[in-house]
């Protein structure tokens, strides 16, 4: 599959990555201060385009500040989305720890070096955060039937993120956690409970519009939202 169309997938058709790079919260089809420039008006909204299914950004203050998600990373680092664009998904792909294989880039690092920093970024890190082995959490109230059990990460889960160049400070930094057991409640009202394996581990990320991102990427059921922000 090509791995633009992977992005989208795994990132709400792009929602996830104006999330995470405007450093705004926002709700889809809503005027907000463009955080790009020193925006007086709220002109600014982020739309889902009906004829491509995919969500685009649009400025009526400033029509230079519109595209889709490529384009608003493309705009953050400097790029050409027309020379550039294999950097471009690279970048996201690292940022968002996606874990789409990519093979080498063409600049000729693994693709997950620090070569670009964006200037805009969603997630700042947490100073003095405490670390424990197990830690209850429970989510903030707009998410009133979500529980999470954390732990720390294991060894063969560092692992796994080694194996794709993201250490243990960069899931911190944008606050990737690995996860003991989920427990949560259907549409239908009815409870259910994800609990992890050594052999199926699960990941857990928070977007900036508090929706809940599951990873389990040894698991038949490999990407879920634990929430969906309305």
């Amino acid at each position: 599959m090509d791995i633009k169309i992977q992005i989208l997938n795994r990132t709400r058709q792009g929602l996830d990555v104006f999330h995470h790079y405007l450093n705004v919260k926002f709700v889809p089809n809503r005027n907000f201060k463009n955080p790009l420039y020193n925006d007086t008006r709220a002109s600014c909204s982020v739309y889902l385009n009906k004829k491509t299914g995919i969500y685009m950004m649009k400025d009526f203050g400033n029509m230079e500040y519109s595209g889709d998600c490529f384009w608003l990373v493309a705009k953050l680092l400097g790029l050409d989305m027309k020379h550039d664009f294999k950097q471009i998904l690279w970048r996201i792909n690292e940022d968002m720890g996606l874990c789409i294989p990519m093979g080498s880039s063409s600049d000729g690092s693994n693709g997950y070096g620090q070569k670009f920093a964006a200037p805009i970024q969603a997630s700042k890190p947490r100073e003095h955060e405490p670390e424990s082995k197990v830690d209850a959490e429970e989510l903030p109230p707009s998410q009133p039937n979500v529980k999470l059990v954390y732990k720390q990460l294991s060894e063969d889960e560092l692992k796994y993120w080694g194996r794709y160049g993201i250490k243990a400070s960069t899931l911190k930094r944008f606050k990737v956690r690995s996860a003991k057991s989920l427990t949560g409640v259907t549409k239908e009202g009815k409870t259910y409970k994800i609990c992890s394996q050594p052999s199926e581990p699960m990941f857990v990320y928070h977007t900036i519009d508090e929706a809940v991102k599951v990873y389990m990427p040894k698991s038949k059921l490999r990407f879920m939202y634990a929430h969906r922000p309305s």
